[in-house]
């Protein structure tokens, strides 16, 4: 059993009232979990419980100068809970059941003003799945999946414009939309794959997953493949004896759906029967040892993506599945297995996702884009029970659309919404700064008879380079600034276990 509770409003309250922004509740966070569980020789069963909570609720006084419709009272607050029961046994000799069931409660509540999105939902999952050696190479594994979720749903919203869109101007303009309703989601899967090893240094995997969505109306089929070839297998030696250096090839090609979302698919939101987003995965990469210690692991990846639902053009309101689109990469991991004294690895990514929402439309990076993302850490065990440990990470700067710049007009005064609203550039065409950041921790450890206390410090952001979120505007968007997420952010914490 476990649980937390951030101190995040023992000092933002106050900073938060020292900037004029009266305070009702400020930040609080925590969360708790429960396990149980008992073995016996053929069979385990499992008992769990967790959830979370965090809220938040201000007054703005002043409005936003940037769209006056954001001021007033703010209260924001998410929650969920979930039991699963967990059940596994070997049922025969050849024969092995996985079975959970969840239910929960998930809640979101949020509203500014006379805007308000409150979403409450009781998520029933269960989920099987058999795995039966059918003979020597031959392993199959066939289950569903099941999602079953009453919900209520009350929203009144400005229309919000999609990624790719133009501003259509401040909130206070926009038609608003209201929708009260309740239901049930459900969304049933059956699979199966089988695991095939015809020779020692082959492995196929070939499967398929059948999903139906009642928002959407339609059943997607998603065949699946993959395939491993050891070139140089773990257990071969050398003429000296000793283990030769592992390599593998691997590869794969699967269709995935994704279905669409329930504001998508809602009568008032969105447009009932639009079909899930589909794509097609391939991927090919190599796995290289290179010492006893480190491997070497690069693979290819390209993803063809259709059914995109996007804006009709035509009607400029309802939603259809005219989006395109298409990712391409590489990914990199360098391992330092762990020995006693040290582990670390280095990742890096390198990809492009582009976007088409018709098929007139000209291609624009993905809002989510991220040209590089690397990542590389290690850890060291001192003597005396110290250990200490870093990560440094650097990643692309979000996307962003920008406001077309003087000596062009930035802007035009609506005088409806009391406010100016953007002229736009190409959608997610400007990019923020690269983000890069090294994290530090020290731990110490003392071992007593019974019992055993830890100690650590953990600096993330040492050298203070806060990374950039967001640009916001002055009211007539003459002028700019870059908002900056958390600087150098040191924590220090105890532990003992018993």
């Amino acid at each position: 059993a476990g649980g937390r509770r951030s101190w995040l409003d023992a000092w933002l309250g106050p900073a938060l009232r020292a900037a004029d922004v009266s305070v009702t509740q400020a930040p609080v966070y925590y969360d708790y979990q429960f396990m149980t569980e008992k073995k016996t020789s053929s069979s385990k069963l499992s008992l769990r419980f967790f959830g979370s909570k965090d809220g938040l609720e201000l007054i703005i006084p002043e409005p936003d100068v940037e769209d006056p419709g954001f001021s007033g009272n703010l209260q924001f607050g998410v929650r969920f809970y979930q039991g699963q029961v967990i059940y596994e046994a070997d049922l025969a000799r050849d024969l092995e059941l996985y079975t959970m069931v969840a239910v929960g409660v998930n809640e979101i509540d949020f509203s500014i003003g006379n805007l308000i999105f409150e979403a409450l939902w009781y998520p029933i999952n269960p989920r099987s799945e058999f795995r039966w050696k059918v003979a020597d190479g031959v392993r199959l594994n066939v289950g569903l999946d099941f999602l079953l979720s009453p919900f209520e749903f009350r929203a009144r919203l400005p229309d919000f414009e999609r990624p790719g869109e133009a501003s259509p101007g401040p909130f206070t303009i926009r038609p608003t939309l209201e929708q009260r309703t309740d239901g049930v989601e459900f969304q049933p899967a059956w699979y199966a794959e089988a695991e095939l090893t015809p020779a020692r240094r082959v492995r196929i995997v070939p499967g398929a997953r059948i999903d139906y969505a009642r928002e959407s109306g339609h059943a997607d089929f998603s065949p699946r493949l993959n395939a491993r070839y050891d070139v140089v297998g773990p257990w071969e030696t050398n003429e000296e004896g000793k283990p030769r250096r592992r390599t593998a090839v691997k590869g794969g090609v699967g269709i995935f759906h994704q279905p669409p979302g329930f504001d998508e698919t809602d009568p008032v939101l969105g447009t009932p029967g639009v079909r899930s987003n589909r794509a097609i995965h391939y991927g090919l990469g190599v796995e290289q040892g290179l010492t006893k210690q480190i491997e070497l692991s690069v693979e290819g990846f390209y993803k063809d993506l259709s059914s995109l639902v996007s804006r009709d053009i035509e009607t400029s309101e309802d939603l259809d599945n005219d989006g395109t689109g298409h990712v391409i990469g590489l990914e990199s991991l360098l391992k330092y297995k762990p020995d006693k004294d040290f582990f670390g690895w280095i990742a890096y990514t390198l990809s492009r996702s582009v976007r088409k929402d018709f098929a007139a439309d000209q291609s624009r990076l993905f809002e989510f884009d991220q040209t590089h993302n690397l990542v590389a850490l290690g850890s060291y065990r001192l003597s005396r029970g110290w250990e200490i440990g870093a990560r440094f990470r650097m990643v692309s700067g979000p996307l962003e659309t920008p406001v077309v710049r003087q000596p062009a007009l930035p802007a035009l005064f609506a005088a409806d919404a009391g406010a100016y609203a953007p002229f736009e550039g190409e959608p997610f065409s400007t990019r923020l700064r690269t983000f890069h950041a090294l994290d530090i921790r020290v731990d110490k450890r003392w071992q007593f008879r019974d019992w055993r206390l830890s100690a650590y410090l953990d600096v993330q952001n040492v050298y203070n380079n806060p990374s950039a979120e967001e640009t916001f505007y002055n009211y007539d968007y003459t002028l700019s600034t870059v908002a900056s997420g958390l600087p150098l952010l040191p924590s220090l914490g105890v532990r003992g276990e018993f």
